[in-house]
């Protein structure tokens, strides 16, 4: 399929792209077999009566079911923030607007080091590699206490604001292992336990 207009940025200035950035046409994703969004399991975390007793709950049998047949699910009125949600998002935006130099320092091609700034790429046979449309900042959440000292002093807020998005999905992680444990049939809070 040929473009027929250029790629343009917000800014209206044509964008011209390497090669290296093009996915071949037969890895290129096909709409027809994406799933719409509303056949992802959506499971709704406010209920508190339904995942509260001894027996299995709706909300238990709800997530087993999605992990089942779906893999994964999506989660609403989970008990995070928003207002903490759009801190995080914020501070991130803020590092990924730093000048290359400053975020340069974590740029790293060691797969080892905890806290690391790179991009993916694909290798395909006969085309060498396409670079993905990506940079990822990696690091450590939990436990808290043990990689806030590795995270960027730039933007100033980052430790503050990503240390307390830690805890928040902490729980909410704690929560959801908790109901897994259950719908396998395992005690609440196995999961937690095995990690400590």
């Amino acid at each position: 399929m040929e473009m027929t207009a250029p790629f343009q940025l917000a800014n209206n200035t044509p964008l011209s792209l390497s090669p290296d950035f093009i996915l071949p046409e037969f890895k290129r994703p096909t709409l027809s077999k994406v799933f719409p969004s509303d056949s992802i399991p959506t499971i709704d975390l406010n209920d508190n009566q339904i995942d509260e007793g001894q027996g299995s709950s709706p909300l238990v049998s709800k997530i087993s079911q999605a992990c089942e047949e779906y893999g994964f699910f999506q989660i609403i009125n989970h008990g995070v923030p928003k207002e903490l949600s759009q801190k995080v998002l914020a501070v991130v935006t803020e590092f990924f607007q730093l000048p290359h130099e400053e975020r340069a320092q974590y740029l790293t091609k060691d797969h080892t080091k905890q806290v690391k700034v790179f991009n993916y790429y694909q290798k395909y046979e006969g085309l060498g590699k396409v670079i993905m449309w990506s940079e990822t900042f990696s690091h450590p959440w939990h436990p808290i206490e043990d990689f806030t000292h590795f995270l960027p002093t730039n933007p100033p807020q980052y430790r503050e604001v990503f240390a307390e998005y830690a805890k928040e999905i902490g729980v909410l992680m704690d929560r959801l292992f908790s109901l897994i444990s259950q719908g396998l049939g395992l005690q609440r809070g196995l999961f937690k336990e095995e990690d400590r």
